[in-house]
């Protein structure tokens, strides 16, 4: 039987998004909007582990790819994966993927999943960003939709509903 894990109160500490001394949710300011409800419960611990998170998962897949190219193209044969999988490149994106494991087990604890991992797929965001500049990769149209389609997704979840 599953139980419900109640997350820990000390750790439910709401941001302060605009630095005012009312809040991002405060009824002293009609018209505006807030942080969603799951949103404004999350710490900034939580909130810097899941950035945390996003760059170690960036750096991993860019750490990827150059291990792959420099391992030759078509990884059809055994000896070009094996070559690809061992090469420093793809050792350090295994250390990244493996500091990343901890550190989403942080964000889990203090972030709702249902928030946590939507918000996770910024990744996508920073991956074609640093394909772009650090790999010269060339991006389409299509992509750019993509990546946009994704922020206004991830706005739309972080964003509560306004206050009238």
């Amino acid at each position: 039987m599953l139980q419900e894990v109640q997350p820990d109160p000390s750790l439910q500490a709401a941001p302060s998004w605009t630095g005012d001394e009312a809040g991002p949710g405060s009824s002293d300011s009609p018209g505006t909007r807030s942080l969603s409800k799951a949103a404004s419960r999350v710490s900034w611990t939580g909130w810097c582990l899941l950035v945390t998170c996003i760059l170690l998962e960036t750096a991993a897949q860019l750490l990827f790819k150059v291990g792959a190219t420099q391992a030759g193209s078509g990884l059809s044969n055994l000896e070009t994966v094996r070559n690809a999988a061992g090469s420093h490149w793809a050792i350090l994106g295994y250390v990244c993927m493996a500091l990343q494991f901890p550190v989403w087990l942080g964000v889990l604890a203090r972030m709702d999943l249902s928030l946590a991992f939507p918000a996770g797929s910024l990744s996508q965001v920073t991956i074609l960003l640093g394909s772009v500049f650090l790999l010269s990769e060339q991006v389409s149209l299509i992509h750019l939709i993509g990546i946009a389609l994704i922020l206004l997704g991830i706005f739309m979840l972080l964003g509560g509903e306004e206050k009238t």
